[in-house]
């Protein structure tokens, strides 16, 4: 797995899990302290995520196996563009 592969899995996932817990982008940035910029950046893959970042993202989003982090099967996923979209959407 290349590295552009695997910021590509974990940029997708955080952002499968943070519409999952009901976070725009705004409101995660807030509690994560980062700029939605830099989010959007890792969740589109382009950047990596320092680890202390990604401690925070983990138990901002609780959650409790990092192995989802790494499942590839988000790739072939097109999320809603907003959050009431994505409820709708994961019912």
């Amino acid at each position: 797995m290349t590295a552009d592969l695997l910021r590509k899995i974990i940029g997708k996932n955080i952002k499968y899990n943070r519409l999952l817990n009901g976070y725009t982008q705004e409101k995660f940035c807030e509690k994560v302290a980062i700029s939605v910029t830099h989010l959007r950046e890792i969740e589109n893959g382009k950047i990596n995520i320092s680890l202390n970042k990604l401690s925070d993202f983990i138990n901002i989003l609780n959650i409790t196996d990092i192995k989802t982090l790494l499942d590839d099967k988000v790739l072939s996923v097109k999320f809603p563009d907003n959050i009431n979209k994505f409820n709708e959407w994961n019912c």
